[in-house]
């Protein structure tokens, strides 16, 4: 059965229609209202019609505080480094900043946020310090290849042979191993004060968490070894040979260095603290994440080799003739001629 409803076709309802008497088309507007708009809604007795979440409101950061114990040690950021704060809303980036704060090395701070770097580190790091126990054993003979947990001192030590002696945990002081061949080396956590290492071949040694004080290295060889966290401080490391060794947080303080070999050594977290390095020779050394601070840097030879490194602005001042003559700058006078 058909009906006509205001010159809508309108058609009975079948059985599977889910609105009473549904339409198939709608006339345009007869008219405007010209008051407050009034929507009425007639829907079948079903209730099939209902509301519906089309859009869900923004999600909004936590904006509550909870106290988070770090979990790493606290450090500080180095100025001029860029951090990111990771939280729960949108991340956004602080500029640089000259003066430090305290952050968690890889912990979550006070606010649930954790600080960190999106730049690459080009600070050197510091060694870390030898771990020597605070109770060792008087040495009573030096013929074993194993010294550990032992005190030597005022041993005279000269052109002693020995492959793959062992110095681990243990402190050493003034102690002449002159012109000693001790190939493949090997002195972890261990503290040298005073000794005389003069001419010593240690050819392949490892020295892993150590410090030397005070003591004479002159002509000492120590290619093809591997340093890592060693400090070297107040010592005479003149004409000694580092040839094809690799240094990593190796700090030389208040060296003299003179005619020194680094040649094709690699250098990680290298510093040179108020060293004379003149006339070293550098060629085809490789520095990274390395520095140089009031150094002696005259003659120096392979001067391409500091590529990469952090020097203080005076520093550069005085190796800026050695620079020039690698480069093949020519200084002119103040009339313009060569």
């Amino acid at each position: 059965m058909t009906a006509r409803r205001a010159g809508v076709a309108v058609a009975g309802a079948g059985p599977d229609d889910e609105l009473d008497d549904p339409v198939r088309a709608v006339e345009p507007a007869g008219g405007r209202l010209r008051g407050e708009a009034l929507v009425v809604v007639v829907v079948a007795g079903q209730h099939d019609v209902g509301p519906a979440l089309l859009e869900r409101a923004p999600q909004r950061g936590e904006r509550r505080v909870r106290a988070v114990q770090a979990r790493g040690e606290v450090r500080l950021v180095p100025a001029e480094r860029p951090a990111i704060a990771i939280c729960a809303s949108p991340i956004k980036p602080f500029a640089p900043f000259r003066s430090a704060i305290h952050a968690p090395a890889g912990g979550a701070c006070a606010s649930s946020c954790e600080h960190r770097d999106e730049m690459p580190r080009l600070a050197a790091d510091p060694p870390y310090a030898p771990d020597v126990p605070a109770e060792l054993a008087a040495l009573d003979a030096t013929d074993g290849d194993s010294w550990s947990g032992v005190e030597l001192a005022d041993a005279q030590l000269g052109e002693l042979e020995r492959t793959g002696l062992s110095i681990v945990g243990s402190r050493v002081e003034r102690v002449d191993l002159a012109a000693a061949r001790l190939p493949s080396l090997r002195i972890v956590d261990a503290v040298l004060h005073g000794c005389n290492l003069a001419n010593v071949q240690a050819r392949g040694a490892s020295l892993v968490r150590c410090e030397l004080r005070g003591c004479r290295l002159t002509g000492s060889s120590w290619a093809e070894g591997r340093l890592t966290d060693v400090l070297v401080k107040d010592c005479r490391v003149d004409l000694a040979a580092f040839t094809s060794a690799t240094l990593e947080r190796v700090t030389f303080e208040g060296c003299r260095m003179t005619q020194s070999d680094l040649q094709d050594a690699a250098c990680e977290s290298v510093r040179f603290l108020g060293c004379d390095l003149s006339e070293c020779d550098l060629t085809d050394a490789r520095f990274r994440r390395s520095e140089l601070r009031g150094c002696e840097l005259r003659d120096l030879h392979g001067v391409e080799g500091l590529r990469g490194v952090g020097i203080e602005w005076g520093d550069l001042l005085d190796l800026a003739p050695t620079l020039a003559a690698a480069l093949g700058i020519r200084l002119l006078d103040a009339a313009g001629d060569a």
